[in-house]
């Protein structure tokens, strides 16, 4: 993957927890299409110390072959670490972070 430029618009289409969502334990960060992307993100997060969590990991997994049966990967956050992660991921490139789901 390539480096974001900073005129181009980020690709993440981050989700949007109601405030009940915002009372659980992990709330919707993004969706991705696939697992490796999910992976990759949440790679990214655990580096910055955002500990994040693939819940569809191992369903994506046994399905890998038919990719279209669910059609995205979710990855959680905590609620307190939304916004942080959110950021982090919308800040300008200064690597290869992923920059599509």
């Amino acid at each position: 993957m390539t480096p974001k430029s900073e005129s181009e618009p980020s690709k993440l289409e981050f989700m949007t927890p109601t405030q009940q969502e915002m009372k659980m334990d992990m709330v919707t960060l993004i969706k991705c299409r696939t697992l490796m992307d999910a992976d990759m993100i949440v790679s990214q997060l655990d580096s910055a110390g955002i500990p994040a969590f693939i819940p569809d990991q191992f369903l994506m997994q046994n399905i890998g072959f038919n990719v279209n049966t669910y059609g995205y990967v979710r990855i959680q956050v905590s609620p307190k670490d939304f916004e942080a992660a959110k950021e982090f991921l919308l800040a300008p490139a200064q690597d290869a972070r992923p920059n599509s789901c």
